[in-house]
């Protein structure tokens, strides 16, 4: 198997990496630092969601480029995958920064469940990238690459 076969899992191997990192573990984490008020809390996670997407996006960008390199076509499930982050960054980040708006500005928005759409459209968009890493042709051993 040539290089660039392994470009595609690579790069989703490590998108999903990035995810569960940053998309779950570090943005529930920084809840537990107790010397933050909500409001700075609410900051950091702005920054930190802005970079992972900015991440998630370079990363979508490259497989795509992957594809087309090898004269591929994107399967069912790296578009999937990509139609999970344009929710995401199109539709649920900008609704979730007007929410940190108003608690950052002392006031209390009404009830909402975006948070829980977001965290599951991030463990679909996990489930994919992992299933979609394991389903391409497997690395060559050593052997073989020499």
């Amino acid at each position: 198997m040539k290089r660039e076969k392994l470009t595609i899992p690579i790069l989703l191997s490590l998108w999903a990496g990035l995810a569960i990192g940053g998309n779950l573990i570090a943005a529930s984490a920084k809840f537990q630092v107790t010397a933050l008020s909500t409001a700075e809390h609410l900051m950091i996670g702005r920054a930190q969601f802005a970079w992972l997407g900015i991440a998630e996006m370079l990363l979508a960008a490259a497989l795509l480029g992957g594809f087309f390199r090898q004269k591929r076509r994107p399967d069912y499930l790296l578009l999937a995958i990509l139609a999970v982050l344009a929710l995401q960054q199109l539709g649920l980040h900008p609704l979730l920064q007007l929410r940190s708006d108003t608690l950052i500005a002392g006031q209390t928005p009404g009830p909402s469940n975006l948070h829980l759409l977001f965290i599951a459209a991030e463990i679909l968009k996990i489930c994919l990238l992992l299933w979609a890493a394991g389903s391409l042709p497997k690395a060559p051993a050593r052997a073989e690459i020499l």
